[in-house]
């Protein structure tokens, strides 16, 4: 897995430590990025990726998936979206799915292997299950 820091990729298997820090009289954000073979790297980075500097990061056992609805008149999409690493900030109580195509998923419900569906906060049976308690939410929440 990869990691964009500034306008450079890093395998995050090679980073050994990165360290935010400021320049006097520029309000722009750094970072040093030190790699495993000794060599370092000064990148701009954005604020909101110096939050991700703290999170863990975990593949991704086989299986997982992002799953989402959306409904739109009669029409009911079902979409998903293979988990291929899970984030850990310090202080939550779940992991957030990392997906390909939608990068952190703050917002998430992921199926495992074995056809459980979890939420933050609510584990559903089966993937209809979920489906179907979605579908009743919305239905609720457009009246």
């Amino acid at each position: 897995m990869f990691l964009q820091i500034g306008g450079r990729y890093f395998n995050i298997n090679s980073i050994k430590s990165i360290r935010p820090y400021s320049k006097p009289n520029d309000p722009a954000h750094w970072a040093e990025i030190e790699l495993m073979d000794g060599s370092r790297f000064d990148d701009l980075v954005l604020p909101d990726q110096l939050d991700a500097f703290s999170r863990n990061y975990f593949p991704a056992p086989p299986g997982y998936e992002s799953l989402g609805v959306e409904v739109d008149g009669d029409e009911v999409r079902i979409w998903s979206e293979t988990v291929i690493a899970f984030a850990y900030d310090a202080g939550a109580s779940e992991l957030a799915p990392i997906t390909l195509e939608s990068g952190l998923r703050e917002s998430f419900a992921v199926k495992t292997p074995g056809g459980t569906v979890h939420c933050p906060g609510m584990t559903y049976l089966s993937q209809d299950h979920f489906v179907t308690k979605k579908l009743e939410a919305q239905k609720r929440g457009s009246k």
